[in-house]
């Protein structure tokens, strides 16, 4: 309030913002740097700052500033404004399906809305597939082509010539990994539909995401979780009452999948593989990966959201995840 009536202003940081605020006041010559802290602070030096902030070059200098903001709002009076405006767009975009108190940033092929936590929740069950669609082999033809001559034509475009040359050295790799990594994509997605208890789910999975040894690991370890499911799966249906026919299916699905999932072995060592290579070489010519960076920061937030969930469940007494997954299920079955 002082600087917007035009006064000079002298200010000893404390904690907080207030070294920042200070070193702003000093930036536009509205008031003398201090040189010291509240633990610092004696009488005497007090003394010296304050004559020194009545020189009369910090009462000019404040004054054109006082003049600069009498054509703006104050501060308070835009705050509140923003923040009825983004109360309105949590209000217009709807709030969780499953999680009533967050807002909803996610949207279903079904038109459920969720928010990032209930997302993650409900995808760390095994409940919605993935925040993504799963690959396949077609698209990831058509994707490596397109990814090659997008990369040759903004080379030539901005006249990168030996950049240029790389990418096409590189092109056969390109398709080639995107072909087997699109089918292993596609292979893992059939799986979960087939109700595999098999985590994580790796299809449409950034290999960005899990290093090449933890991928290979996972795919060596599914066949045999996918056999023992066929043994242990059976007890589990039964006790969440999923009637005798769904129980008895679960043998001969469980044979399928440990089946398409030994399969899925030899498809994903050379997709995983080739995808990694692929990777290594865009690296090593400093490329980036291009992602949404919305997407990326929901997702993260969808984590560490639902990490602190046991803790904040245990102190009101309530099984949160439990109460998310629940919600879902008895949407589905409405």
């Amino acid at each position: 309030m002082a600087l917007r009536s035009g006064r000079p202003t002298l200010v000893v940081p404390v904690a907080g913002d207030q070294p920042l605020w200070a070193s702003r006041v000093v930036s536009v010559g509205c008031g003398p740097d201090a040189g010291f802290g509240m633990a610092e602070i004696t009488g005497e030096r007090f003394e010296k700052a304050l004559r020194e902030l009545l020189e009369p070059q910090y009462a000019a200098a404040a004054e054109r500033l006082a003049e600069g903001l009498k054509g703006e709002r104050p501060g308070e009076e835009v705050c509140v404004e923003r923040i009825l405006e983004t109360l309105s767009v949590y209000e217009r975009e709807g709030r969780c399906l499953v999680y009533g108190g967050r807002p909803a940033v996610w949207k279903t092929d079904g038109g459920e809305r969720l928010s990032a936590v209930a997302a993650h929740v409900l995808v760390d069950n095994g409940r919605w597939p993935d925040l993504v669609s799963p690959g396949d082999p077609v698209s990831g033809l058509f994707l490596g082509l397109g990814q090659v001559f997008g990369s040759v034509a903004e080379n030539g475009k901005r006249g990168h010539i030996g950049k240029m040359g790389l990418h096409i050295l590189r092109a056969p790799l390109t398709v080639l990994a995107s072909v087997p990594f699109g089918l292993f994509n596609l292979l893992d997605f059939v799986l979960y539909k087939l109700a595999s208890p098999f985590k994580p789910k790796l299809y449409a999975s950034n290999p960005r995401l899990y290093t090449y040894a933890q991928m290979l690991s996972f795919l060596v370890s599914a066949p045999l979780v996918e056999l023992i499911s066929t043994v242990t799966q059976p007890p589990v249906l039964a006790r969440r009452h999923r009637g005798a026919a769904r129980v008895v299916l679960e043998v001969p699905l469980g044979i399928a999948r440990t089946l398409l999932v030994s399969l899925n072995v030899v498809v994903g060592f050379v997709g995983i593989t080739l995808r990694h290579l692929e990777i290594a070489c865009a690296r090593a010519m400093g490329e980036r990966p291009r992602g949404d960076v919305v997407a990326e920061a929901r997702v993260r937030l969808g984590r560490a959201e639902a990490e602190a969930l046991p803790v904040e469940g245990a102190e009101t007494g309530r099984d949160l995840v439990g109460d998310i997954v629940r919600r879902w299920d008895e949407r589905k079955r409405a």
